[in-house]
């Protein structure tokens, strides 16, 4: 990594060439007990050489056009509260405490979903009960975020632009719309903590 002396990166700005800077991952509340917990290093940069440049970032690097809510032709919610956080309970009511959407764990022979192309919807995760965070991810198609309820119960600005996975956490739900395209074929859902897709928290729906 060059350092940059003029227009530069301000993490990188005024360090001597031999200084390692980490981007890492911190701890955070509201998390339940099984994430959250750890303050890790994810990649290391070094910097080796000073650079001077002009660069500078523009004012505007998109323009997003809001899909208005109103557009959905139907509301589908997803409740994910009901997904255990933890291998290795016991058993209840004869029913296995594992990840699961709506009750259910993924099954590949199974259409969970039948949507219709070239329509809005609004999807709606709920984890209002829950005790931990979840990554809700969708293939096939990137969604606008409308509405948060619960926790900090307010969009911030990098929510504002296309997303094709939203993270839910304990106490949340989250609305988004999802404009559906003509791309038909299956597809699946789920969430994106690999343990909980692994263990079933996956859906499928049909477009079509």
């Amino acid at each position: 990594m060059r350092r940059r002396t003029s227009g530069c990166a301000r993490k990188f700005c005024g360090n001597a060439i031999g200084t390692e800077i980490f981007l890492t991952g911190k701890e955070f509340g509201n998390g339940g007990e099984a994430q959250g917990k750890q303050h890790f290093k994810i990649m290391k940069f070094k910097i080796t050489s000073n650079v001077t440049d002009t660069f500078t970032v523009p004012a505007i690097l998109s323009n997003v056009t809001t899909v208005p809510a109103s557009s959905a032709v139907k509301t589908r919610t997803f409740e994910i509260s009901n997904a255990m956080e933890h291998h290795g309970y016991p058993m209840n009511n004869g029913m296995q405490m594992r990840h699961r959407i709506n009750g259910k764990l993924f099954d590949s022979n199974r259409i969970d979903e039948n949507v219709s192309p070239n329509t809005n919807e609004l999807w709606v995760f709920d984890n209002s009960k829950g005790g931990e965070p979840h990554p809700m991810h969708l293939h096939g198609v990137f969604f606008q975020i409308v509405q948060r309820s619960g926790g900090r119960s307010s969009l911030i600005a990098s929510e504002t632009g296309w997303k094709d996975t939203v993270l839910v956490m304990p106490g949340e739900t989250v609305r988004v719309i999802v404009p559906f395209e003509s791309n038909t074929g299956k597809f699946v859902f789920h969430c994106h903590n690999l343990e909980h897709e692994d263990d079933g928290m996956m859906l499928q729906y049909q477009l079509s």
